[in-house]
């Protein structure tokens, strides 16, 4: 309570103030920018090329910018930039700015008046005085200066075009933002720099990311993650935006330490698991894998990446501990989420940002291409699409594990009937459902359950009412695990490649290629006869002896038969995970066992 307390208190601050917090946490005191002359500020840019032109004695130049209120007869450039200072304090803004384009123009440097803005609000969101702009070529005096005190922490940000850049370094035109990165790489203050690209060559939020991977795979690169953050300039336009892009770069180094010691408990592991696994003998084999999952209907290549995953995450905490990861990583993690806790509002539905929304999709759900590429059974939790046909939309699978099981005793069979139970699947927005709670009548919630993260990328919900079940063929069903694209269909004129399965599942098939083809057999019969009759009724009764998805009301493809090929019009496309699908199964049940209360009879009504 009290840390939410914290964080909602800190959004109440400003930008600047959480990030002026921010930058106090570690201790930042100064931030420095570099970019061009003509991007920092306009008299630097107006100094700078005037003195040029001054040492050049290119008098003409400077009396067609200046007209006649410059004295060149003065002893050296220095001199001559001052007098420029006050003549460009004492003139308007429009004038300046056709000083600047002149100038511009003589140098061949192209005129960008929104970098210069932008660079004017950048400032502006930092605490005052706290943002230094410098050009290029105070780089090396700064990193000199930088280094005599290497206790200091700092926030440096670059600008990745440094083609105006008039220094020696910059004079081919090839250097930029990411090489003054790799100077600090180089430097003795290495570890107390956070570094940032900031560049209007990225456009949008989402391809920030994909940026900076791109220029770490360079070939001259010798940059890694953990050295910098690529950000878009289009976050100057917001601040809340901007600074959480700083915060992002200030936690980046943090992450990527983390990153590899994790990565390397991992490799470890996978190296050391091979050799314990090679430890299983025949007797295990026989016994643990064979004869065991046999028994129960399980494929046996289950069972061994059952044991595997056993052996893996045994040998992941043991290297934990003798490695010391938690005491490493722990300060790491306690100042990140120090630095986490200072939100920025930002809109969320952005890329990189509803990533998030991925990893928890992927944390909650199978995907469809996986389990139906791997022929795997029909499961509690099984999530289906009506494509085809009547009552299109998404709906679950629920039933006992023991319920759905294919066993091998009798081959192929189970032990219950072959009805199972469907609940239909509502896609709803988040914000909606939350408005629906809190505002809809007191039963809006009630028999119903949320799957939340549905739809991958986003925060979509699937919300499964209890009251619209529907009781359908299992028999239908298991044909989606026959198919990689998951569909319930059966063609009888091209038999299943049986390898791709386990005994329980070969069986299976065989048992439901028999029946579809009795029933096959049946409807062409029946069709030749029905062929004689008028179109009208041939329509009405074919529509009458077609098998059905569900026995009790038109689900999918009514007309699911033709030239010995059967197709339902469903499909299986997700899995809900074991702890979803087995908490789904506990309040379904509770759902059917609830009982009412007796009536109040001393109320009006």
């Amino acid at each position: 309570m009290e840390e939410n307390l914290e964080i909602t208190e800190n959004r109440v601050k400003s930008p600047l103030e959480r990030l002026a917090d921010l930058l106090n946490l570690l201790n930042i005191k100064e931030v420095y920018y570099v970019d061009d002359y003509n991007n920092v500020d306009y008299l630097s840019s107006v100094l700078y090329y005037s003195k040029t032109l001054f040492v050049e004695d290119r008098k003409d130049e400077i009396t067609a910018i200046y007209g006649q209120q410059v004295n060149f007869n003065v002893p050296d450039d220095e001199i001559f930039a001052n007098q420029l200072v006050g003549l460009w304090e004492s003139t308007v803004a429009d004038v300046q700015k056709e000083i600047i384009v002149k100038i511009y123009t003589l140098f061949g440097i192209e005129f960008n008046e929104l970098d210069f803005e932008r660079t004017q609000e950048l400032q502006k969101n930092f605490p005052e005085g706290n943002l230094k702009c410098i050009s290029p070529d105070e780089w090396s005096e700064l990193l000199n200066k930088l280094s005599t005190n290497q206790d200091q922490k700092v926030l440096i940000l670059f600008d990745q075009d440094l083609r105006n850049a008039k220094g020696e370094r910059f004079k081919n035109g090839t250097t930029k933002g990411q090489h003054l990165i790799v100077d600090v790489k180089a430097s003795s203050i290495r570890d107390n720099v956070y570094c940032a690209l900031i560049t209007h060559t990225i456009a949008t939020t989402a391809e920030e990311l994909a940026e900076r991977d791109k220029i770490i795979g360079e070939e001259d690169s010798r940059l890694l993650k953990s050295d910098f953050l690529a950000l878009t300039k289009e976050r100057i336009n917001t601040p809340e935006l901007l600074c959480d892009g700083i915060k992002k770069t200030l936690l980046n180094g943090y992450f990527e330490v983390i990153k590899e010691k994790s990565i390397k408990i991992i490799e470890d592991a996978r190296g050391n698991i091979r050799g314990l696994f090679e430890k299983l003998d025949t007797y295990d084999f026989d016994t643990t894998i064979l004869r065991s999952s046999y028994s129960e209907g399980v494929w046996e290549a289950n069972t061994i990446f059952r044991i595997t995953n056993n052996i893996f995450e045994d040998e992941v905490k043991k290297l934990m501990t003798e490695s010391n990861y938690a005491k490493t990583i722990n300060p790491i993690l306690k100042i990140s989420k120090q630095i986490s806790d200072i939100e920025f509002v930002v809109d969320s539905e952005n890329d990189p940002y509803k990533e998030k929304y991925k990893l928890r999709h992927q944390d909650l759900y199978s995907s469809g291409e996986q389990i139906n590429s791997l022929h795997l059974p029909i499961e509690n939790g099984d999530i289906f699409q009506i494509i085809e046909g009547t009552g299109k939309g998404y709906y679950i699978l629920i039933g006992q594990e023991c319920d759905l099981m294919v066993r091998t005793k009798p081959l192929g069979s189970r032990s219950s009937n072959n009805v199972a139970t469907l609940a239909r699947i509502k896609v709803v927005k988040h914000e909606d459902l939350l408005e629906k709670i809190q505002n809809g009548p007191d039963h809006f919630y009630a028999n119903k359950f949320k799957l939340g993260y549905f739809i991958e990328g986003t925060t979509d919900v699937g919300l499964i009412s209890f009251l619209e079940t529907f009781n359908v063929s299992l028999n239908v069903l298991d044909l989606c695990v026959f198919q990689k694209d998951g569909l319930a269909t059966i063609d009888l004129t091209n038999k299943f490649d049986i390898d791709l399965v386990s005994s329980a599942w070969e069986g299976r098939y065989t048992k439901l290629h028999e029946s579809c083809t009795k029933e096959a057999n049946t409807l062409d019969g029946l069709f030749v006869e029905i062929d004689k009759l008028e179109r009208n009724k041939r329509n009405q009764i074919k529509g009458k002896i077609y098998p059905k998805l569900c026995f009790t009301e038109n689900l999918g493809k009514v007309a699911c038969y033709d030239s010995r090929k059967f197709n339902f019009g469903i499909k299986r496309v997700m899995h809900l995970k074991a702890a979803g699908a087995n908490y789904l199964l506990e309040r379904y049940y509770k759902h059917l066992a609830r009982t009412a209360e007796p009536h109040d009879f001393a109320s009006a009504v």
